[in-house]
């Protein structure tokens, strides 16, 4: 088929009765980008919601007039799991008591979906909860087409954290989490510093909230509610497993960093604010050292070399047994350029079951790192774990928000 002769999209996502996510999501259909040969623009959407959203759903496509941009298509779809619950009420009951309870529903709706969108050539397949932004169709189109091995592509968007926070991911650290696995034997959980330090956009596996595919591999992919959908592989492991499984690759565009929205239409992870003043910064970024409090560590020399000098301090600490501590702490905490971080460690402790120090230390560290990086978009961190060891952005380019900078704009 040539060039030319693929001029037809066919969008198709699932709306399940969400208000909060309404108006962004139809603003995104509403100012997107389409592609210059995309003549024909077909929205097919799965119906699973009830008569009142109806109502609100029928005015929002008048209000965004949809109807002058694409040839919209209804399809009924099935209830949620647990469907006396509702949208809100469901989410903290059921999804966290159980993350793949939803799996059933959804991959019925979207095999309804993507089916209806078979007749285009390509298909732009949404969640609606993820809102893109608005150079995304562009940017996986130009992808797509940039090589023949690629069988589909994907934007980034930060995961909704359905699992209890532990000592492997912290809640900071979670929220760094992107919905995707770079590893292709199986979903393993990744974050986006993992993408930056391996410097990669090729995946195993990814959501979809934000990708564009080919109609005739997308295809072979249905029904997605076959046999194979259980608790733990829900419908877009097995689309992304289905689409390698032709011969084809998945890759992710950094230049798309979508919106995820919770029930009430907040950002989850990183917002888009802080990515938008990482990918614009042009200044230098200031150099931070961070350590767990150590008395062996000469603080004033390390004031000297670094714009600031952060240390992790217990809350609440004994005045009797600490007392030479304590003298030594108040002479370091006149120092303008040292910041003490109180942590209460025995919460800290309680939380995620640690009582090992040699665990308990990098976990803290690992968490603050996190939480420093989440507020602010300019960060040269040294991070020292030990005595003598000192980890810089030369062995961890997460470390540095200019290799992130480089990353969102490659």
């Amino acid at each position: 088929m040539s060039l030319e002769s693929k001029n037809s999209l066919g969008i198709a996502f699932i709306m399940i009765g969400r208000e909060a996510t309404i108006d962004p999501l139809f603003n995104y259909l509403k100012e997107v980008k389409i592609p210059y040969n995309f003549t024909v623009l077909n929205l097919n959407i799965v119906q699973s919601f009830d008569s009142e959203f109806k109502s609100l759903f029928d005015n929002k496509v008048i209000e965004y007039d949809l109807e002058s941009k694409y040839n919209i298509n209804l399809i009924d779809g099935v209830d949620k799991v647990n469907n006396e619950f509702e949208w809100k009420e469901w989410e903290e009951k059921v999804r966290f008591s159980n993350p793949y309870a939803k799996h059933y529903s959804t991959a019925i709706n979207l095999t309804k979906a993507i089916d209806s969108s078979l007749n285009n050539d390509y298909v732009h397949v949404l969640d609606d909860d993820t809102i893109p932004p608005i150079n995304a169709l562009e940017d996986l189109y130009s992808k797509l087409e940039s090589n023949d091995n690629i069988g589909m592509t994907s934007g980034f968007y930060f995961c909704k954290n359905w699992h209890t926070n532990s000592a492997i991911k912290g809640v900071h650290e979670s929220k760094r989490k992107i919905t995707a696995s770079i590893q292709k034997r199986k979903w393993i959980s990744c974050t986006i510093d993992d993408f930056v330090m391996h410097n990669t956009t090729e995946v195993g596996f990814v959501g979809n909230g934000c990708i564009l595919s080919y109609s005739n591999l997308l295809k072979n992919t249905l029904p997605l509610n076959d046999e194979s959908i259980t608790p733990k592989y829900g419908p877009d492991l097995l689309l992304s497993q289905r689409i390698r499984r032709q011969g084809k690759k998945i890759f992710m565009v950094p230049s798309i960093i979508c919106k995820h929205l919770n029930e009430e239409g907040e950002e989850v992870g990183l917002t888009s604010e802080i990515i938008n003043q990482i990918k614009t910064n042009t200044e230098t970024p200031p150099s931070i050292h961070m350590s767990m409090y150590d008395s062996f560590i000469n603080y004033v020399e390390l004031s000297k070399r670094y714009d600031e000098v952060h240390i992790i301090h217990r809350k609440f600490p004994n005045i009797f047994v600490d007392l030479k501590e304590i003298m030594y702490i108040t002479t370091l905490s006149k120092i303008p350029n040292i910041k003490f971080i109180e942590k209460d460690f025995k919460k800290w402790i309680n939380s995620y079951k640690l009582f090992n120090l040699r665990i308990f230390y990098p976990h803290v560290l690992t968490e603050y790192s996190c939480e420093y990086q989440n507020l602010n978009p300019l960060y040269n961190l040294h991070i020292q774990t030990s005595k003598n060891n000192v980890v810089t952005d030369k062995t961890n380019k997460c470390f540095n928000s200019i290799h992130f900078q480089n990353y969102l704009n490659s």
